[in-house]
Formats: C-alpha cells, structure tokens, sequence
C-alpha cells in the first residue's frame, strides 16, 4: 500500500545503479492534489502519476492550499477511510 499525499521530485546522481521496473509504482495509491496549492499544484501530481503509477489510483482533490490535514482533516479522514476499506484484502 502507497500513500502519496505530496509528490517531490529529487536528484538522483546516479540513475544506472536503479533497475528501471523500480520507477513504476504497482500498488493502490491515494492522491488527494489540494486546488489551492502554490507550491505543488494538482498538475504536478497527476502528470508524475501518469508517468510512474501501474497500480490503481484514487483521486480526491481538495479545495485549499498545500495542508489539508489542518484544513480538510474531516474529509480526508473519510476519503482515506473509504480508500482503506476498498483495498484488497481490507
């Protein structure tokens, strides 16, 4: 199970040394992208999850700024509640 609430892009010095199946991500993921959010807008999200994510993805998007735990706590409270219990072998 994968939880990507932020995705942050990093430098990687030296590529070769990591297998290439280990870029793609095979497991369910929970993106919840915040509409109001300067730094890491949803777009960055969704193209980097298109790019690497093999495994099933559910969206919740959330209208606020980059903390939605602090803003929408009650929300995605429920949305990772309901994201849990759907996963296999819940």
């Amino acid at each position: 199970m994968v939880l990507i609430s932020c995705i942050y892009h990093a430098y990687i010095v030296n590529r070769a040394a990591i297998p290439q199946e280990a870029y793609f991500i095979k497991k369910p993921i929970f993106f919840g992208p915040c509409t109001k959010d300067g730094p890491s807008p949803p777009v960055v999200g969704d193209e980097s999850l298109k790019a690497f994510a093999k495994g099933p993805v559910t969206r919740c998007e959330y209208e606020t700024g980059h903390w939605a735990i602090l803003t929408h706590y009650e929300q995605l409270g429920k949305d990772l509640s309901a994201w849990l219990k759907g996963l296999p072998g819940a």
